[in-house]
């Protein structure tokens, strides 16, 4: 019994040699397209930029109460499932954009006369949840989505917000 199976088991691994030695002379983005992985891919990439905003917490017992300022850190992280034709989940430079237009709308402000935080605190937690909702906005699509907000308000204290 066990001599038919080293046979079927040595044909097996010669296919597979064979194609493994094929596939080296073909494009990466071929291989990658056509060569079927033993577990789904899952790319994430992560950007970082920063803005400087004031704000007042509304009924805070503290400090805070009062107008005061940060320069806050913002970690954007996206995951894709697929690359394109070249090898890319996404151009670096379009996750820049569009982090950068949403921060551009907070940089030099007073959040609280920004919506939402006209309405709701421009707590940490609140401006994350806001900032990953508006880049999802420009580049969520069906292989790619807004995994993490992570925001810093000061170098020791941070706020990640994911879904």
């Amino acid at each position: 019994m066990s001599i038919s199976v080293l046979p079927i088991c040595h044909k097996r691994l010669l296919i597979r040699v064979k194609t493994d030695r094929i596939m080296r002379f073909l494009p990466l983005a071929f291989q990658l397209q056509y060569k079927q992985p033993i577990m789904p891919a899952k790319y994430t990439l992560k950007i970082v930029t920063d803005f400087a905003s004031a704000h007042t917490l509304r009924d805070y017992p503290g400090a805070c109460s009062r107008m005061h300022g940060h320069n806050w850190k913002v970690e954007l992280e996206l995951e894709s499932s697929q690359l394109d034709a070249i090898g890319m989940a996404v151009d670096f430079k379009a996750m820049k954009k569009a982090t950068n237009d949403v921060c551009d709308r907070l940089d030099h402000r007073y959040l609280n006369e920004i919506a939402p935080f006209t309405e709701i605190n421009p707590t940490a937690e609140n401006m994350a949840a806001w900032i990953f909702h508006e880049v999802g906005k420009k580049l969520n699509t069906d292989t790619l989505h807004v995994s993490s907000l992570t925001l810093w308000e000061t170098e020791r204290a941070c706020v990640t917000y994911s879904e």
